[in-house]
């Protein structure tokens, strides 16, 4: 176990699940965030130190939220990885993805 910790904003599928699965093979806590933590996406069933929580990037409330549940939590590492591109306006894009 190498004692190291990391954040993956974005993480039900795709790259983001796949940074969950890399870093749980490494021995690493993971705490991965999903909008519907009911319905983890491509998180289901995987082995290791994973911690699920719920956030929307646009809702305010649940980053607040997320934020004071992490309070205190040593973090080696932060990916940002939540991302929309398609049938969205430019606003909403960059609200998601910056």
């Amino acid at each position: 176990m190498s004692g190291d910790s990391i954040l993956v904003v974005g993480a039900s599928r795709g790259i983001g699940a796949e940074l969950v699965r890399q870093y749980l093979d490494a021995g690493w806590v993971v705490h991965a965030t999903v909008r519907d933590p009911q319905s983890p996406g491509e998180l289901t069933g995987l082995d290791g130190d994973l911690i699920v929580h719920e956030l929307d990037v646009t809702d305010e409330e649940r980053s607040h939220t997320l934020a004071r549940q992490l309070a205190g939590t040593p973090l080696t590492l932060a990916v940002h990885n939540a991302g929309i591109y398609r049938g969205y306006s430019r606003e909403e894009i960059m609200e998601v993805n910056a």
